[in-house]
């Protein structure tokens, strides 16, 4: 679904303030849910501005630069550990979000043919 524009949150609230239409009438035309016309509606009566709020997730912990770097890293380092690119890379985070920005970079553990995690290395997937 998409983000209603400012204009069609304001003709919204004015065909309520008009006492035509229920909210739960706009709702269905809007193809929105009620609770986001109350939305409006108290957002109207505040007198913010009818703009939608940001959306998407948290920011990256590391930029596009520092992957780059990253990825050298474990190719000079193949054996370092999740902890000391934390304290390499001076990062307030859990090892499992480095765990996890590895994966997505397509670098992981290496495993021995028993099946056990042995970590002698790292691996990277992609070119």
């Amino acid at each position: 679904m998409t983000i209603a524009t400012k204009d069609t949150r304001k003709r919204a609230v004015e065909a309520y303030k008009s006492g035509a239409f229920t909210q739960q009438q706009l709702a269905d035309a809007y193809c929105v849910h009620y609770k986001t016309i109350q939305n409006w509606l108290k957002t109207d009566a505040t007198g913010e501005a009818q703009e939608a709020k940001r959306r998407g997730c948290r920011p990256r912990i590391f930029s596009k630069n520092e992957e780059i770097e990253l990825v050298k890293l474990i190719r000079e380092e193949p054996s370092i550990t999740l902890e000391n690119i934390k304290i390499r890379f001076n990062k307030n985070c859990n090892a499992s979000v480095i765990h996890r920005t590895l994966i997505k970079l397509g670098i992981t553990y290496k495993k021995n043919s028993a099946g056990f995690g042995a970590r002698s290395g790292r691996y990277q997937t992609r070119p």
